[in-house]
């Protein structure tokens, strides 16, 4: 009945995307979440160090869901110091291309002794509570760092964004920890070959990132109105599954399909997103 009323074209489109999840059931994109925060003091603060900051200094930062991820085998703070691993401060090397980069990098690099890691990493499954406290938990955790430590950058790994100790402060009090905006870019990517539009950071749900190939340079602001758009929808659903978004005047059906996660523009695993304007957006009715 479904498939019937959405007519031949979009039920098509649907035997498509039903075939695509049963196929890659097995497949599923690893949760990760990672900061990395460069710092002024060698030492990594404890755990009873973040915990004073986060809960005992002033309104607490987060409770107790988020604090029992501090237990969790999943859950891994680590450090890396200049002198073991020069490489990590190199700044042509710490990032790829299409990276969200604060002007001074290359000065906020240079002040830092040391990295120290926030890292979580769960198995493809369910996301839990558990998950979604660690995703609040690493965040804070990562600006506790820095608060203790002397921090003078932080990067986020999934996302390919760095940003300063105060604007990470400023973005966690305006959004929360766990907000769409922060956790989540929208890139453009012209590599000479072709263009690309696509996210990063969904895998801190356990889901692929978008990637709209082929994308012609005149339709750039509706590619990334729409890819961030579909992208929002499947950080609040935690879903893939095929969606109606409206833009510009027009009705559109975004759906995924299989990516070359080999792509060396995105290292981790990626679906395409196919697109279909269901009204034509001078009103003709073809």
């Amino acid at each position: 009945m479904l498939a019937a009323g959405l007519g031949g074209a979009l039920a098509e489109l649907l035997r498509q995307y039903l075939r695509f999840v049963r196929s890659h059931a097995a497949r599923q994109q690893v949760l990760v979440i990672e900061f990395w925060v460069y710092s002024r003091n060698p030492q990594r603060p404890t755990q009873e160090d973040l915990t004073r900051v986060l809960i005992g200094d002033g309104p607490p930062r987060i409770g107790t869901a988020e604090a029992l991820v501090f237990t969790d085998v999943r859950f891994h703070m680590g450090t890396v110091k200049r002198e073991a691993n020069a490489m990590l401060f190199q700044p042509g090397a710490l990032l790829e291309p299409d990276a969200a980069l604060p002007p001074d990098l290359a000065e906020r690099i240079e002040q830092a002794q040391a990295v120290h890691t926030v890292r979580f990493v769960a198995e493809p499954g369910a996301l839990t509570e558990r998950e979604e406290s660690a995703l609040r938990l690493s965040t804070w955790a990562a600006l506790a760092i820095a608060e203790v430590a002397g921090g003078t950058l932080i990067v986020d790994i999934e996302a390919q964004s760095a940003y300063t100790p105060e604007q990470f402060r400023q973005a966690i009090e305006q959004n929360g920890a766990d907000a769409f905006g922060l956790h989540i870019a929208t890139r453009w990517w012209d590599d000479e070959r072709t263009t690309y539009c696509f996210t990063r950071g969904l895998n801190k749900i356990g889901q692929p990132d978008i990637v709209a190939e082929d994308v012609p340079s005149d339709f750039q602001t509706l590619a990334r109105h729409l890819v961030g758009e579909f992208a929002e929808h499947v950080w609040k659903t935690r879903d893939l599954s095929p969606t109606v978004l409206e833009a510009f005047g027009s009705r559109f059906l975004l759906f995924t399909q299989p990516g070359d996660v080999s792509r060396s523009l995105h290292r981790g695993a990626w679906v395409r997103c196919g697109v279909n304007r269901l009204e034509p957006s001078d009103g003709s009715g073809e």
